[in-house]
């Protein structure tokens, strides 16, 4: 019996070792638990974080980029309209000079051609950017309408003409000869 109550002693320190042990372990594996779910956690929020970063950083570049979308079709608008004024009004000056038959033409008389002319340049003159300034400037030279003190009837005044930023660039065929060009009170 003494061997059965030693051997049951044993046995009774086995198991609360044993359960102490188990106990360990299960704090242990619950701390590592923890541990790896708090990790995972803080992952989990960087990844988060990284991703909404990420998502504004795409947002503003969908913004600059829809902006400078607009910028370029704002500016697409302009240059059609301003062509299409430059274009208009080519088309209307070579009409009056080249398109009418020889000796019928819609105005009374040659100073009335010559101030409808005036009046139109200088409304486009105003309308149109700085590009095509230059472009009509150079058509009324091609066409001998800027102003010459020696043919004034044959010329337009352009007083009051808003010339502001023209280019004129010498033509591959030579170069452009202003003599006697007269220009006063231009904008």
């Amino acid at each position: 019996m003494q061997i059965d109550k030693n051997n049951r002693e044993k046995d009774l320190e086995i198991a609360n070792l044993t359960r102490i042990q188990d106990q360990m372990i299960a704090n242990i594996t619950r701390l590592h638990d923890l541990e790896v779910a708090n990790l995972t956690q803080i992952k989990d929020w960087e990844i988060a974080m990284a991703n909404l970063i990420i998502a504004n950083e795409t947002k503003i570049q969908d913004r600059q980029i829809a902006e400078e979308n607009r910028n370029e079709d704002r500016a697409q608008q302009y240059d059609l309209h301003y062509e299409t004024l430059y274009s208009k009004y080519i088309e209307d000056i070579s009409t009056i000079f080249y398109k009418q038959p020889y000796n019928q033409t819609i105005f009374t008389s040659e100073e009335n051609k010559m101030l409808y002319i005036r009046r139109k340049t200088l409304m486009t003159l105003r309308s149109i950017d700085s590009e095509r300034r230059s472009q009509l400037f150079v058509f009324l030279y091609e066409n001998n309408l800027l102003p010459d003190q020696s043919s004034p009837n044959t010329t337009i005044s352009l007083i009051g003409a808003h010339l502001k930023n023209i280019t004129i660039e010498s033509p591959v065929t030579g170069s452009y000869q202003f003599d006697y060009l007269s220009l006063q009170s231009l904008n």
